[in-house]
């Protein structure tokens, strides 16, 4: 199945480079799960509407994001933070969304 993000096709082989010996490879898929934890707290602060809580964890996810050598996931994090300081409750409901995908998508 492909998987798309903003009409950008997101390739599989992008793990293909990590070498196992290295320790990375178990310190990304930490950090991965981690990340789908995070989104949980995301779905909840939406729920409840505390946009305050969503800029700050999305600004978290930017930062990590892009100091891993994940810059979609940056890109994502800094999406969800600028559409929770806007308040848009479905546009930031679909951001979580193609951010929990794309996190799924990584840890096959």
């Amino acid at each position: 199945m492909d998987l798309y993000f903003e009409g950008i096709l997101l390739d599989e082989s992008y793990d293909s480079s990590i070498d196992d010996d290295s320790g990375y490879k178990d310190f990304v898929s930490s950090y991965l799960e981690e990340e789908k934890q995070t989104i949980v707290c995301l779905y909840q602060a939406l729920e409840e509407k505390n946009y305050s809580k969503i800029i700050y964890i999305a600004d978290m996810i930017y930062g990590h994001g892009g100091s891993l050598g994940f810059p979609l996931i940056s890109f994502m994090g800094k999406a969800i933070e600028l559409s929770a300081k806007e308040q848009d409750f479905f546009l930031t409901s679909n951001l979580l969304y193609n951010l929990k995908n794309y996190l799924e998508f990584l840890s096959k």
